[in-house]
């Protein structure tokens, strides 16, 4: 069994092996099936006296007790329990009254004025993401259990299709696609280019696209986001320019890509109405999106092959943390902790997931290391590490010794601390394989160069990361950096689909 346990108590998951009764005594038939094993010619010769049956039959018990998959554990892991009991608390008449729920549903109709109505309000929130959070879990045991499903690499993609989304703030800026432009002049020409944006942007980004020649091969996409009450225009979604993080990318057993897609990117207060509700536009048949119940950030996760061709999982150790919160959030209990390493397990297809950690500066893993190819890995390598705050210099050693003992070439991509403090990642990038010429390349952010001192001799940084990666193979497309003043750059910005 597990549990799913409320918020002032520590998640935890119990496994329980429920091993068929299929004897008239298993734990009989087990001790036999041991002492068949020690000495299997007292049963083959005597079987009059103790039936062979028992022993053959306890073997079969031991093999399901210690061989069995943990499928069916695995996936009551993924599925909130029909009833389940935590704890919601309201400040009443200056005191805080706290209510275990469903048991004590019928007090909040004592609580005095508008209190009980708005508790209610707020129960009512509460086990409709529960429901949802039910719903989305026992599908994607099903789907997941049904059907193999891996995590692409971004170097395995040729990007015949990108997504990109417009923020708020940059569509009331005047110029929605002010900071996408670069990178997707870059785009190779086949890309054809989703633009999602809030809907009052549409009119803009279509001028814009229009006006740069690239309307031909964008669909614009626009959220039905806004609210319209009488005379009022209220949002009550919430978008993103970081498309990175909203959901991930793969492919199912059959090599048909999938867009896999977390409960919500922020609005985590309402479930059923998500703020990922636009992803199923995406796609041209609604199976092609399959959800899964976590938060999780696209950022912080990353697939790849290593020089064995073994695909390796890596998760930024701030997912499980930030599943924990958004999970007391919306519902009010705490998952299994288990649970988001299971999800990325399944999802990436691999039996384990490497966790690394997270800093200020390198607040997703994709700030620090990008997977160009088999068994290549670019990794940020600072010329004046020695000017590095600990913390980060620890997390840089840590990257570096997970990658070598994963079986990966690290490719040492030259930057300085400098630019790491204000979020200027030189592997922060879109690698790809050119679907006309299979050329490998990556959109590179680039940063207003400086001249410094690399094995004593004073050169450009940007011409020293470019032959940074020419050494692993890769050319160079680069896209002016106007994204880092906001804590991001090329790879949050844009994401492949296929």
């Amino acid at each position: 069994m597990f549990c799913w346990l409320d918020g002032p108590q520590k998640s935890a998951i119990i496994y329980h092996r429920r091993v068929p009764v299929i004897a008239t005594d298993p734990c009989l038939a087990a001790c036999q099936a041991v002492q068949f094993l020690i000495q299997p010619s007292r049963y083959l010769m005597s079987f009059s006296r103790v039936p062979l049956l028992y022993p053959l039959i306890g073997l079969a018990v031991l093999a399901v007790a210690i061989c069995a998959p943990t499928q069916a554990m695995d996936d009551r892991m993924m599925i909130l329990p029909e009833k389940v009991e935590w704890a919601i608390s309201a400040e009443v008449n200056g005191n805080t009254v706290v209510l275990r729920m469903p048991a004590e549903r019928h007090r909040i109709n004592a609580l005095p004025g508008n209190d009980g109505k708005m508790l209610l309000e707020r129960v009512k929130r509460v086990e409709a993401n529960q429901k949802q959070i039910r719903k989305v879990g026992k599908s994607y045991a099903a789907n997941a259990g049904r059907r193999e499903h891996r995590l692409t690499p971004d170097y395995q993609r040729t990007l015949s299709e990108v997504a990109i989304s417009v923020s708020y703030a940059d569509a009331e800026a005047g110029d929605p696609l002010w900071r996408h432009m670069p990178v997707l002049k870059a785009l190779p020409d086949y890309s054809q280019i989703h633009v999602i944006m809030p809907t009052p942007a549409e009119k803009a980004v279509r001028q814009i696209l229009a006006r740069e020649n690239l309307l031909g091969r964008a669909i614009p996409r626009p959220l039905q986001d806004w609210n319209r009450k009488k005379e009022n225009i209220t949002r009550y979604s919430r978008n993103t320019r970081w498309i990175r993080d909203t959901f991930l990318v793969g492919q199912n057993a059959q090599a048909g890509a999938m867009l896999y897609l977390p409960l919500a990117y922020a609005k985590v207060s309402d479930l059923v109405n998500s703020d990922l509700n636009f992803v199923p536009q995406l796609v041209r048949n609604p199976n092609d999106v399959l959800g899964f119940p976590a938060f999780i950030r696209g950022g912080n996760i990353a697939v790849a092959d290593n020089t064995h061709g073994r695909r390796i999982a890596f998760m930024g150790a701030t997912e499980i943390e930030q599943n924990r919160e958004h999970y007391l959030h919306s519902i009010g209990l705490e998952p299994p902790q288990q649970m988001t390493l299971e999800i990325i397990k399944r999802l990436a297809g691999v039996p384990k997931v490497s966790i690394l950690p997270n800093t200020a500066k390198f607040f997703h893993i994709d700030m620090a290391i990008s997977f160009l190819g088999p068994g290549l890995a670019a990794l940020v390598a600072p010329i004046d590490e020695a000017s590095l705050s600990p913390e980060e210099g620890k997390a840089l050693l840590d990257y570096r010794m997970a990658l070598a003992a994963s079986g990966f070439r690290i490719i040492n991509i030259p930057t300085t601390v400098a630019r790491i403090n204000v979020y200027q990642s030189p592997v922060n990038i879109l690698p790809y394989t050119d679907r006309n010429t299979n050329r490998r390349i990556a959109i590179v952010p680039q940063f207003p160069d400086v001249t410094v001192n690399i094995a004593g001799k004073p050169q450009s940084l940007n011409r020293a990361i470019k032959a940074a990666y020419a050494s692993a193979g890769i050319e160079v497309k680069w896209a002016e950096d106007r994204f880092s003043d906001r804590w991001g750059n090329v790879h949050c910005s844009i994401l492949g689909l296929n």
